[in-house]
């Protein structure tokens, strides 16, 4: 499933169920930007997702990470919104499960 496809519920719950949160009481991380933070912090505990969840996110905000970030990209990347900083959390996990699959395949 794409993140486009799902409804921002589905969004929710699947940033939830990826972080390991129970779901009571609700948490809504597409919309609350400190469940998205607090989300953030917990996927930036690893240097390899922490580096991919940087690119997917300057890539979901249109920063070009091949030169030098101006004063507005580097505003852009502190100021992403809850749900572009949860999209770009939804593709680094994609990411990361497909590697683990693939290197399960492959062993």
């Amino acid at each position: 499933m794409t993140w486009e496809a799902m409804s921002e519920q589905e969004r929710d719950a699947w940033i939830v169920k990826a972080m390991g949160w129970s779901e009571w009481p609700p948490i809504f991380p597409t919309s609350d930007i400190s469940a998205a933070m607090e989300a953030e912090e917990k996927i930036m505990q690893d240097a390899e997702t922490r580096g991919y969840y940087f690119l997917n996110l300057a890539d979901i905000l249109d920063v070009d990470v091949d030169v030098s970030p101006s004063i507005d990209d580097m505003l852009s990347l502190i100021h992403a919104s809850a749900a572009d900083r949860c999209k770009a959390m939804f593709l680094t996990i994609q990411h990361k499960e497909r590697k683990k699959y693939e290197s399960n395949i492959h062993h």
